[in-house]
């Protein structure tokens, strides 16, 4: 188990309040948690995530591994990648990952709101390697990037963007004495080792 902890002075980026954040990485077996625990001394909006990108093949691209996702819509986003405050359902869309297909040449950036009665997010499984990866999160969504520039892919499990400017989204308000907790685990299988 490792921990990791950050104190942010209070209007760092403009953002109200002394937080004080701590990370715990462990691994169980063949799953990976990451928790994320911070609370602030003034009110304050909180969306912690991680950058962490997979490559479950031994080397070369990920065109041929098989992507899930558990989402029927996705969050439209600016121009600037920001979200605008409306979603679009999937359905008969290049986006909709509900069923695996290969990730192809297709590059990903986008948020996807993860359907609520689905035991897992995401899922990423290599016919080359027989490895699959799932993910596991407490945290409404996921933005799932696929970077052009190496072969991996990112799931950065997190509640909405720009909820400080869109009163639909579900809030991100952290007020003192409130704990922000924020929790993901990847698991590893074989899937023919049953």
């Amino acid at each position: 188990m490792l921990h990791f902890s950050y104190t942010c002075p209070s209007q760092s980026s403009g953002f109200p309040g002394e937080v004080k954040a701590i990370i715990t990485y462990s691994i169980k077996g063949r799953n990976l948690h990451i928790e994320y625990n911070a609370t602030t001394t003034e009110s304050t909006h909180i969306n912690l995530t991680n950058h962490t990108y997979f490559n479950i093949n031994p080397s070369g691209k990920i065109d041929a591994q098989l992507l899930c996702i558990e989402s029927k819509e996705m969050l439209l986003l600016k121009n600037t990648l920001v979200p605008t405050g409306h979603k679009k359902m999937l359905k008969n869309t290049p986006f909709d990952y509900q069923v695996p297909k290969l990730i192809g040449e297709k590059s990903l950036d986008d948020y996807f709101v993860l359907n609520t009665s689905a035991e897992k997010a995401a899922s990423i499984y290599s016919p080359h390697s027989g490895i699959e990866m799932k993910i596991y999160t407490n945290q409404p969504g996921v933005v799932v990037f696929t970077p052009s520039h190496f072969e991996a892919i990112c799931f950065e499990t997190q509640k909405f963007s720009n909820t400080p400017n869109i009163d639909s989204f579900p809030s991100t308000l952290i007020k003192p004495g409130e704990l922000y907790n924020h929790k993901t685990c990847f698991e590893f299988n074989l899937k023919n080792d049953g």
